[in-house]
């Protein structure tokens, strides 16, 4: 429709409703903003009441996403979750437990010291398994969380970096020693079951369907049969790999310098690639959940990506916390749980992520400065060009339906 052509009344309605718009907009739309009101990132709106919210508005905000902190750990380098309990493998050497029952206010519950960083964490009946930079395996009874003790300890070489439980048995990453083979069928008399040279340094690892995925640093990934001791194959990375995830027949590799890797391992002896994400960041660890996949991205928080397309993964939200995400874990809900560094835990609520997609757009005649939507249009105000009138009632195609300047 031509402006130049519509009746005097239409043109003093659009003009009356466009004062309405300017000065009434803030009172009757306060409390419609999702989140902040500043869309940032991934912040999208859907059904649901939320903080107080009126029913329709959640928020994603990253802002308003960490619900949890706690500071029992002042060097948080790994993090499983148990139960109401979460571990923190700590710089000092501590296994600290925190009591995560009520997600916005985590309690300290107890710690034991290992005497030297403790840099990984993993969790199997009533027992945690915790290695550190210079002893080995500790094996610490946590039947009473208040009261931890000592099962038994191993002495291993190497960096001992990471530790994974499959069944009677536990993996050591142990830097440039490779990947060790401990029996734990009685936790209070462990022992070393084998040895394998991984070639580079063994950073990480995770155990699936009778196999260790071990991230080898400049190594890349090296699938290993654990029945065996055997190396099955590698895979060379586009940067150093940091961490290791496996869900169904994919691995995820967390790449310091490039993001995440998404890998096929349905044939564990011909690894391919299925894509590829850069981060931004340093990306530490990785951790998957149905169709998202949870990135440590150290300085740059939580990066999270939709997955249901490996080949094209989809960035939803960035998640910034308390201080440099190393760790990551989730529990049984929509919680993840970060080990933070100086920051300690973090306890992030990613319930109701999902991606924001451009539907469609229209390019008005000046700055768009505001808008307002009702019904099947949408009033956007113009730094030059007064209202703009934008039929949306195919939001894929919207459409001019009228303008009127008020300069």
């Amino acid at each position: 429709m031509d402006k130049t052509k519509k009746p005097k009344y239409i043109k003093f309605f659009v003009f009356l409703f466009f004062l309405t718009f300017i000065f009434f907009f803030p009172v009757i739309t306060a409390k419609a903003f999702c989140g902040d009101g500043i869309v940032t990132g991934g912040e999208v709106c859907d059904d649901g009441p939320n903080n107080g919210l009126p029913k329709g508005f959640v928020f994603t905000d990253a802002s308003k996403r960490l619900i949890g902190n706690s500071t029992a750990s002042t060097g948080a380098l790994e993090i499983a979750v148990s139960g109401n309990y979460a571990y923190v493998a700590d710089r000092n050497g501590d296994l600290i437990i925190i009591n995560i029952a009520n997600p916005k206010s985590p309690t300290f519950v107890s710690k034991y010291s290992t005497g030297s960083p403790a840099n990984g964490v993993a969790i199997s009946g009533n027992y945690a398994y915790v290695v550190n930079s210079a002893g080995g395996l500790y094996i610490i009874n946590v039947l009473n969380p208040t009261t931890p003790s000592l099962a038994s300890f191993l002495s291993l070489p190497g960096g001992k970096y990471d530790v994974a439980i499959d069944g009677n048995y536990a993996y050591v990453a142990s830097g440039a020693a490779g990947l060790y083979k401990i029996d734990i069928s009685s936790p209070a008399s462990p022992f070393l079951v084998g040895t394998l040279d991984t070639a580079g340094d063994a950073v990480d690892v995770m155990v699936l369907g009778g196999y260790a995925y071990v991230a080898g640093y400049l190594s890349g990934l090296q699938i290993i049969n654990i029945s065996s001791l055997n190396l099955v194959s590698t895979f060379p990375t586009a940067g150093p790999a940091n961490g290791i995830y496996v869900a169904g027949n994919k691995a995820y590799v967390a790449e310091e310098s490039s993001g995440v890797q998404i890998i096929s391992v349905a044939s564990p002896t011909s690894p391919t690639l299925l894509g590829v994400y850069n981060t931004d960041g340093v990306a530490d660890e990785v951790f998957v959940r149905t169709d998202y996949a949870y990135i440590a991205d150290t300085s740059g928080g939580v990066v999270v990506l939709k997955i249901t397309d490996p080949a094209n993964p989809i960035f939803i939200i960035r998640l910034t916390g308390s201080g440099n995400v190393l760790g990551l874990t989730m529990g049984s809900g929509d919680y993840v749980y970060t080990a933070s560094y100086t920051g300690g835990l973090d306890i992030i609520d990613v319930a109701k992520l999902a991606p924001m997609i451009l539907s469609g757009s229209y390019l008005t005649s000046g700055a768009a400065t505001d808008v307002y939507v009702s019904g099947a249009y949408a009033y956007v105000s113009e730094d030059t060009g007064g209202l703009q009138i934008i039929d949306i009632t195919n939001p894929a195609t919207p459409s001019l339906e009228g303008a009127i300047d008020t300069f």
